[in-house]
């Protein structure tokens, strides 16, 4: 909800200062010319465009991870905390095996299946490092 709130003040901003430039414009206050030379000539917009999208995987990246890592840590030690003081509780909601099907791995079902073999080494690591013996 915030970033949709986020993202359509930032909308609201951009038309305006396009507007209040447009205007600028318009009524001669600021010459068009002076636009184009102020811009730095090394500097492209492809280069800006390049740097940003780089920066914001890496972000992602970094928030996906810690999300999923600190998510990890505290189920673990909620686990960990119920089979030692709730065993019967613990026993109930144990995972059953559930049958394999082989698929033909497609592209996405692929990524798919990589992205959770990473999550599954990060999980093994917390549980090494929290006291959970692996399964």
């Amino acid at each position: 909800m915030i970033l949709y709130f986020i993202f359509f003040i930032s909308i609201i901003i951009v038309f305006g200062m396009l507007i209040f430039r447009a205007w600028e414009i318009k009524t001669m206050r600021v010459g068009a010319t002076n636009v184009l030379n102020k811009r730095t000539p090394g500097l492209s917009f492809k280069y800006i465009e390049k740097s940003f999208l780089y920066i914001v995987k890496h972000l992602v990246l970094i928030i996906v991870l810690t999300t999923v890592k600190y998510w990890l840590i505290v189920t673990t030690k909620t686990k960990k905390w119920v089979s030692e003081n709730w065993p019967k509780i613990h026993n109930f909601f144990k995972e059953k095996p559930k049958p394999l099907t082989p698929r033909k791995n497609t592209f996405v079902r692929q990524t798919i299946l990589e992205s959770r073999a990473r999550v599954n080494r990060l999980k093994e690591r917390i549980k090494k490092e929290h006291g959970e013996s692996p399964k």
